[in-house]
């Protein structure tokens, strides 16, 4: 039997395919209009103004404002350079602001219907909003600014190498700045506008980090010398207090802290790879540890939001197929899966609605939230056969889709059909140690582990 006329060839090091995806259960009750912006491609951000019932848009290179009353555009601007950071909104004063990759912030008035810049001279490349002290901070090429969102004026600037991410504690008396370029993280002082202290994580590989403001802890990701890991830094003492391993060694592109103070993340595939395993977790944010995780699909589970009026969570993904995902309040269980043009960029929620932007055909998806409990009760998932970690240099864990007997005949099998090693069961669960039947290291590659039923399910071997 030669399974390379059977199956496609894998390239090494990339994910497994362990059947069918996800089932799709798009459902055209959810999906409630869609428009055209007319905003030009590609969309890349959302914000809803709970004020005016209106969303606040942008594209590269074009701001508008969309009425969620009468459907449609009602304010375009062009902003001549384009947008670097995606948009947040300040419903104190009523403004939007996003920032550009030169020298300036943009802000939007809905009250006046004004635009603004304001110059920031080593440009924007993400932004922080402080609820208790009114006050934008933005990370550039050499530092993090503070603006006032009353005047839109600059209050101060601290010089800071390359900071890339930048959260602050509910106070405003702390901000944390991810420093990929040093491999650190940097704690400001506010109150005095320094540097407290910089603590060495060793992280490389685009690395990440958010502010969970209910636990006081920042969580930081990323892939250090000997592992991929998550580090947790406290905000009382200013030190890592626990390291966690990475899901499948990937780094998350999304966080949500939720309702019930949990954090949700959700794992950046890299690459071209499609592994069809868990790609969404959480985290208890009390133990500091992961006690959920949930199979997306496909890849890039890039946008979270929670429901403040249903509770429930939305997952926006930056792939075709399944582009949107609908959770529980929990995070731990799907309840619908939804599928819309192209991919998933930013999500928005108000008035009983849910708004996704699709970043390939400039257009607006409204999600019509469900309003009856029966509505919003998870339809059980057919269960799939799992391998973690894949690829693996060491052990591998396979469960099997089904129940499997103790007396049954599980091989592992190479791409010739040839029989290297033979497994036995513990607790429903396999393990393979990346050895043959006469204990040698296999080589690296391709092998399928192969129930007698018929079912397989693919193992990368990485060296």
């Amino acid at each position: 039997m030669n399974l390379k006329k059977l199956l496609t060839p894998v390239v090494l090091g990339l994910g497994i395919f362990l059947g069918s995806l996800l089932p799709s259960r798009a459902n055209a009750q959810y999906i409630e209009n869609v428009f055209p912006t007319d905003m030009g491609k590609p969309l890349i951000g959302i914000v809803y103004n709970q004020k005016d019932n209106s969303l606040g848009l942008t594209s590269e290179y074009n701001f508008g404002t969309f009425s969620c009353d009468s459907n449609k555009i009602i304010s375009k601007i062009k902003l001549g350079v384009k947008v670097s950071s995606r948009p947040v909104y300040d419903s104190a004063d009523n403004k939007t602001y996003c920032g550009f990759v030169h020298d300036s912030l943009f802000n939007y008035d809905y009250s006046s219907n004004l635009e603004k810049k304001i110059r920031i001279d080593d440009g924007v490349y993400s932004i922080c909003l402080g609820i208790n002290k009114n006050r934008l901070y933005t990370s550039g090429r050499g530092g993090v600014s503070i603006i006032d969102c009353q005047t839109d004026s600059l209050l101060d600037y601290i010089p800071c190498t390359s900071p890339g991410q930048v959260s602050v504690n509910p106070s405003e008396e702390k901000m944390y700045a991810q420093c990929p370029g040093d491999l650190d993280v940097k704690i400001i002082d506010l109150k005095n506008n320094g540097i407290i202290k910089t603590i060495q994580t060793g992280l490389t590989s685009r690395p990440i980090g958010c502010f969970c403001k209910s636990a006081d802890k920042y969580y930081t990701f990323g892939n250090d010398s000997s592992e991929s890991c998550i580090q947790v830094i406290s905000g009382t003492t200013n030190s890592v207090i626990k390291k966690l391993p990475l899901i499948h060694g990937y780094v998350p592109s999304s966080f949500l802290e939720m309702s019930n103070n949990n954090l949700l993340c959700g794992i950046r595939w890299e690459g071209t790879a499609t592994v069809e395993s868990e790609s969404i977790f959480v985290i208890n944010t009390s133990s500091d540890s992961i006690i959920s995780k949930l199979y997306a699909g496909d890849r890039n589970p890039a946008r979270l939001i929670q429901s403040s009026e249903t509770g429930l969570i939305y997952v926006g993904k930056t792939s075709t197929g399944t582009n949107i995902m609908v959770l529980d309040s929990t995070g731990t269980s799907i309840i619908k899966t939804l599928r819309i043009g192209g991919r998933v960029t930013g999500l928005a929620s108000g008035n009983g609605r849910v708004y996704a932007i699709d970043y390939d055909n400039d257009s607006l998806y409204v999600i019509k939230e469900p309003t009856g409990i029966e509505e919003q009760n998870p339809v059980p998932e057919k269960k799939r056969t799992l391998v973690y970690p894949n690829p693996s240099k060491g052990n591998v864990s396979i469960s099997f889709s089904g129940p499997v007997q103790q007396s049954e005949d599980v091989s592992v099998v190479n791409l010739e059909g040839k029989v290297v090693s033979t497994l036995f069961p513990s607790s429903q669960e396999f393990h393979w140690n990346g050895f043959d039947a006469n204990s040698r290291n296999v080589p690296a590659g391709v092998y399928f582990v192969r129930r007698k039923s018929g079912e397989m399910v693919k193992v990368v071997r990485s060296r």
